[in-house]
Parts: C-alpha cells; structure tokens; sequence
C-alpha cells in the first residue's frame, strides 16, 4: 500500500512526498491527494518519488494526468527527485519511455 503526504515546509512551495507500493486500490487516494496539491500550488507542484518502491499503470496514469491539469491551470509539476530505479524499470516494462518524462516533467532530474 502506498503512503502520501503534502509538505509546505517552503513558502510558496507544495511538495507531494509518495513512498510504498501503489496499485488500483491506492488511485482514489493519491488522486485526491494530487488535486488537493495542484490546488495549493501557486506555479508548480513538486513530485517526490524517491521511496516509491512498486507500482502498476494506475500510478503512471495518474501522473501524466496531474500534469495535464496543471498545464490547463497555467502551472506545472516538477519532480523534486531522481526517479528511483524501481520506478523507471516499471516505466519501461509498461512502454513508458525515460523521453515521456523529460517532455512531461520539467526540471527534473531522471536517471
């Protein structure tokens, strides 16, 4: 099971710190949690995925479409970390390519 959190440490700054396992049954969950940080965010929302460990389509999906909002809402989303090796090894087993990150994710900085 995937865990989340929203961390407004910074001024200005709202950070969306997931870890674990996200599957179909953690979706509504994180996409709650994704609207609510899109909202909060005055510019761009930061994505941090370092402890994501496993995931399946679902997490993937929901992240290209947190991006596609954010673009509708004149903002964007950034990853605040690498993207862990576990997670961009899925990536490529479900067709997802490290260059659909870059185009997507600004500034951020992938492995």
């Amino acid at each position: 099971m995937g865990a989340f959190f929203l961390d407004s440490g910074q001024p200005g700054r709202i950070r969306l710190v997931c870890s674990g396992e996200f599957s179909l049954a953690d979706a509504q969950g994180l996409k709650q949690a994704m609207v609510e940080a899109l909202n909060d965010s005055d510019a761009a929302l930061a994505l941090d995925l370092q402890d994501v460990a496993d995931v399946d389509l679902t997490f993937f999906q929901l992240l290209f479409a947190l991006s596609a909002q954010a673009r509708l809402d004149g903002k964007s989303v950034v990853l605040d970390t690498s993207m862990p090796d576990p997670l961009c090894r899925r990536a490529e087993e479900l067709g997802i390519a490290r260059r659909d990150f870059e185009h997507v994710f600004h500034n951020e900085e992938v492995r």
